[in-house]
C-alpha cells in the first residue's frame, strides 16, 4: 500500500508479508529474515520502475481485498492451502479462524 504524508504530500511505500501482529510496538514484525528479504527487494523493485509502480499502485487501490465480498471464502480458502501444506498446524489454524471469525 502506499501512505501518504499529507504535510510533504510524499507517498511511501508499505509492504506487509506474512509477519507476526501483537500489541506492542513495532507492531508488526516479519515472519522471518526471508520474509524481510523479500519485503526489501520487492520494495527496492517497486520504487526503481516506475511503469511497475503506477501499476502497483492502481492495483492497490483497486484491488482491495478486505472490500472483496468473497474476502472470507478467499481467506479460508487460503487457511486450507497453507495447512494442507503443512505450513501452518491445527493450533495455528484454529487461532487465525478464531481471530477472523471463521467458522470450521
Amino acid at each position: 500500500m502506499f501512505v501518504e504524508d499529507k504535510s510533504t504530500n510524499q507517498e511511501d511505500l508499505k509492504i506487509l508479508l506474512p509477519g507476526n501482529i501483537k500489541k506492542e510496538i513495532p507492531p508488526y514484525t516479519p515472519s522471518s529474515e526471508a520474509m524481510t528479504q523479500i519485503q526489501n527487494s520487492l520494495k527496492k523493485r517497486i520504487e526503481d520502475d516506475i511503469a511497475l509502480r503506477s501499476n502497483f499502485e492502481f492495483s492497490c487501490e483497486n484491488k482491495n481485498i478486505i472490500q472483496e465480498k468473497n474476502f472470507q471464502k478467499i481467506i479460508q480458502t487460503g487457511i486450507s492451502i497453507l495447512r494442507s501444506k503443512g505450513v501452518i498446524n491445527a493450533e495455528i489454524e484454529k487461532t487465525i479462524r478464531n481471530n477472523l471469525n471463521l467458522t470450521i
